[in-house]
């Protein structure tokens, strides 16, 4: 297990690192507003060019609008290892772009 300052300084920086994404929502939230599956949705977004065709990035032509921060995730191994890893979420201007986004292809 890691010593308990360092789980302490880790938690509480993903914890200052987070309140930055209050109120943003994952991509899993915007594909159950429009019935769809979250791989159906990724699937969607990288066919179209928002989504690089790895991982769950904005491709460069989408970066710096504004869209998406990222929201970090801290949890321990079964051997009590800590882990950290990152994963991105839409903004309120994100979730309205796609809304519009996806109006035009319905």
């Amino acid at each position: 297990m890691e010593n308990l300052t360092t789980v302490v300084e880790e938690l509480a920086k993903a914890t200052r690192h987070n309140e930055k994404t209050v109120g943003c929502v994952t991509t899993t939230d915007i594909a159950k507003m429009y019935n769809m599956s979250t791989k159906d949705m990724v699937s969607f977004l990288r066919d179209i060019g928002i989504l690089t065709p790895r991982g769950m990035h904005l491709t460069p032509k989408y970066i710096g609008m504004g869209l998406t921060l990222e929201r970090q995730c801290v949890h321990f191994s079964l051997e009590g290892q800590m882990k950290s890893h990152t994963y991105l979420v839409w903004t309120q201007k994100g979730k309205s772009f796609l809304k519009e986004l996806i109006g035009k292809y319905n």
